[in-house]
């Protein structure tokens, strides 16, 4: 299980992975939580002369790297795999994307969290991807998989989960990343109530903007967050750091949530 491979000491610093699986360099801004994107940050420190960058930004360009396909195969220890690059992204083509999830059903010791916003963009491929799986290599297993789909504010989440509903619907676990938090986050119609919602989100995770030009985060989205999973059930973290004077207001003590304990702010248990 992930809770045997993600230690206390490890989730109490906001790191959910052991492993960064960087299958496709390069993307597109694709909404405001693009704006400061880290990946691109990374990209331009280190090769800034890429053709996926103009000025310092993503422009679209993406590069596959079929050669890093192996990487999980050279792992016997079980680890948790994060694809923070889009595999989704309009210009990956199908069969890379298939090789990709056919590497994760043959190596299943690990786990793989597939990082998207383009829940539209993987319900057009995933249909396909699971038939041509089964078809070639009979029940494959890919319980192993948790699409975490991202979402910044109320708009996107509006947008996003209505598809990450489908893939669920498909028989795909996911999750929710609500990260960087820029507004509320509800999920009134993804987790359970006495209407008789489905649960939708295995996961939530939730943290706000760091870096140079991060903007504002309020301590409460984080908290209203929590509560609705608490309530639902869902395994919570939050991810980040807060300046204790900013929950005390609150009415939350240190001892709830310390730069030392982030992670009792809420605690991935799955």
């Amino acid at each position: 299980m992930i809770k045997d491979i993600l230690t206390p000491e490890m989730l109490a610093k906001g790191k959910f992975w052991t492993d960064a699986w960087s299958l496709v360099e390069g993307c597109k801004p694709v909404s405001p939580g693009c704006a400061h994107c880290w990946l691109a940050g990374i990209e331009n420190r280190f090769r800034p002369d890429s053709i996926c960058l103009t000025d310092g930004r993503f422009n679209g360009m993406v590069i596959q790297h079929p050669e890093r396909l192996q990487i999980p195969s050279s792992k016997r220890k079980p680890r948790v795999f994060a694809i923070w690059s889009d595999l989704f992204h309009e210009n990956v083509s199908w069969e890379f994307q298939y090789k990709a999830f056919e590497r994760m059903g043959f190596c299943h010791q690990h786990y793989y969290l597939v990082i998207t916003k383009r829940p539209e963009n993987a319900v057009k491929a995933m249909s396909n991807i699971k038939l041509h799986l089964q078809r070639n290599h009979g029940d494959i297993d890919l319980s192993n998989v948790l699409i975490l789909v991202t979402m910044e504010n109320q708009d996107a989440a509006w947008k996003r989960t209505t598809h990450a509903a489908q893939l669920a619907a498909m028989g795909w676990t996911i999750g929710a990343l609500v990260e960087p938090m820029l507004g509320p986050v509800v999920f009134d119609r993804f987790i359970p109530s006495e209407t008789g919602h489905k649960l939708l989100f295995k996961w939530v995770i939730c943290g706000p903007e760091n870096g140079p030009g991060k903007r504002t985060f309020d301590p409460l989205w984080a908290i209203d967050l929590r509560n609705a999973a608490q309530r639902a059930g869902i395994p919570f973290l939050f991810k980040g750091r807060v300046e204790i004077n900013e929950i005390n207001k609150f009415g939350f003590s240190p001892t709830e949530m310390s730069r030392e304990h982030p992670v009792l702010f809420g605690g991935i248990t799955v």
